[in-house]
């Protein structure tokens, strides 16, 4: 198991904005301050059973991300049983927000001044001279695909302890007024995450499930007798 450290966010209401560790990896010691990472990678984490219109081959829909930055929505297409698009839909033309792709036209236009681009963003026809913007895409899962944003990401560091209570695991990350954050549990990838319960003090009771974030660092502590795992921070 390798063992790099990933930052993950995703849409509101449809998809999750989290950030994602992998602290339980041998030899792997996080020791930089939170703030010192320059706008990590965010993961944008779509369901695709949320938009029936994926179901299709040409299949496309709109995904607004919940970010603490402003964000044009990504327009997710898919091109193949196993295949997809994601790009921005900030026309390149004068930033005006474009339409899904239309499989009728076989392109996406922007309502503004006309200009049309293909399902991956390449002009068609102008008065956009630039191509859209593209995003890695990946399918995790039969049901769950990832998009890599970059500068939407927040950091986490990971430090684990040996206390009087047993060995855990403490995180520390910036948080944001007005969203709500939880910790997750991945044995796997590409696995189902589960409620992880946590505790504000080193040696406290693990019996937290969630907090409201109020705009500073936050220092939370979770069981770390687990091996290995990918454990993630989410922000609602």
């Amino acid at each position: 198991m390798s063992c790099p450290r990933r930052s993950f966010i995703s849409s509101a209401g449809r998809a999750v904005l989290f950030a994602e560790i992998t602290p339980w990896c041998v030899g792997w010691l996080p020791s930089a301050d939170p703030k010192s990472a320059v706008s990590p990678v965010g993961l944008v984490r779509v369901t695709l059973t949320d938009y029936p219109a994926l179901a299709n081959v040409l299949g496309s829909v709109q995904v607004t991300v919940s970010a603490t930055s402003v964000i044009y929505p990504i327009i997710l297409t898919r091109l193949a049983t196993n295949s997809y698009a994601a790009v921005s839909s900030e026309c390149t033309h004068s930033g005006c927000v474009v339409n899904p792709f239309a499989p009728g036209t076989n392109s996406i236009s922007c309502s503004c001044h006309g200009s049309e681009f293909t399902a991956q963003g390449v002009v068609l026809t102008g008065p956009a001279e630039l191509n859209l913007t593209t995003y890695p895409v990946r399918q995790v899962s039969a049901t769950v695909l990832e998009i890599q944003v970059p500068g939407i990401g927040f950091a986490v560091v990971a430090t684990p302890l040996e206390t009087s209570t047993g060995r855990r695991l403490r995180l520390t990350f910036p948080t944001d007024v007005g969203f709500r954050y939880e910790v997750r549990m991945r044995n796997e990838v590409s696995g189902t995450s589960s409620v992880v319960s946590f505790s504000l003090t080193e040696t406290g009771v693990l019996n937290q499930t969630t907090f409201n974030g109020t705009g500073a660092d936050m220092t939370l502590w979770v069981d770390a007798s687990i091996p290995t795992g990918f454990l993630s921070v989410v922000r609602f």
